[in-house]
């Protein structure tokens, strides 16, 4: 290992282990910069960020956040929770032919609900 002579407030160090990038490392490394970069660039959108942070506004899931309202949010959720695992498609034409759940349904079902460990978490 090669030694560097490293200049510390004006009294010359040696210290040994002296990180160097050498040029076949660094053209490496650049090539596999341009690649990622290059996948990224097919395999996503540049505005995804932006876009979801609009689709959030506009199904009011941002403002529903700040004002602490779960049902918004759960429903929006278990919307966007249905179409994993499975092709866009079908997830929204199953939910179109039979709907989804809604915290508002839920919450009407375990209302009427004669399972006593329904009644709340802790019953259960």
């Amino acid at each position: 290992m090669a030694t560097a002579t490293v200049t510390v407030r004006g009294a010359a160090t040696s210290r040994k282990n002296h990180l160097t990038i050498h040029k076949p490392l660094a053209a490496a490394l650049n090539h596999a910069v341009r690649i990622i970069h290059a996948i990224c660039g097919l395999a996503g959108s540049a505005t995804l960020i932006d876009d979801i942070r609009a689709d959030l506004t506009a199904d009011k899931v941002r403002a529903a956040i700040r004002n602490r309202d779960t049902a918004v949010v759960f429903d929006w959720l278990t919307a966007a929770l249905s179409y994993q695992g499975i092709s866009d498609q079908v997830a929204h034409d199953y939910m179109e032919k039979h709907g989804r759940a809604t915290w508002q349904q839920i919450e009407q079902g375990l209302d009427r609900a004669s399972c006593p460990k329904l009644k709340t978490y802790w019953h259960f």
